[in-house]
């Protein structure tokens, strides 16, 4: 009866370790649609708890679209500029740094009101590199009016 009763206890350690890590196999990433035809340059606001250079990375999506786009500080944002982009993060470490969430969000520089916004999770095991993330928020946004 002992050794019966071992393996029980090794199926449900093992089924319960197995089953505790689904969710970190999957991914998400959503995006509220809306009509933006009308913005064609960006000014992606620097989060200063950015270390890893991400607004770089959105600016670098907005121009690869065929789109005007320039990043900074917030007291230096031009006048001329069609929409505000700001972003939330998280790093998470899983043998090394990634980017496990990205949400980005277009705002009217006048009023400050959110315009449209996208987020992207991606787990250790269906990790993107930051570009790809981006791109995967932004295209989808900006489908309409992209220029590749």
């Amino acid at each position: 009866m002992k050794p019966i009763f071992l393996r029980v206890i090794a199926v449900v350690v093992g089924v319960s370790l197995f089953t505790g890590c689904a969710p970190w196999h999957s991914y998400s990433h959503k995006v509220e649609p809306v009509d933006l035809t009308h913005l064609k340059s960006f000014y992606v606001v620097h989060n200063p708890d950015d270390s890893g250079d991400l607004d770089t990375t959105i600016q670098d999506t907005f121009v690869s679209m065929g789109f005007q786009a320039s990043t900074g500080s917030s007291k230096d944002m031009p006048q001329d500029v069609d929409a505000l982009v700001s972003y939330e993060f998280h790093w998470f470490w899983d043998i090394t740094n990634y980017l496990l969430m990205l949400k980005i969000l277009v705002r009217d520089p006048d009023t400050d009101w959110p315009l449209a916004m996208g987020e992207s999770v991606r787990p250790s095991l269906a990790r993107k590199s930051p570009g790809e993330m981006s791109k995967e928020i932004l295209e989808p946004l900006f489908k309409s009016v992209a220029k590749h």
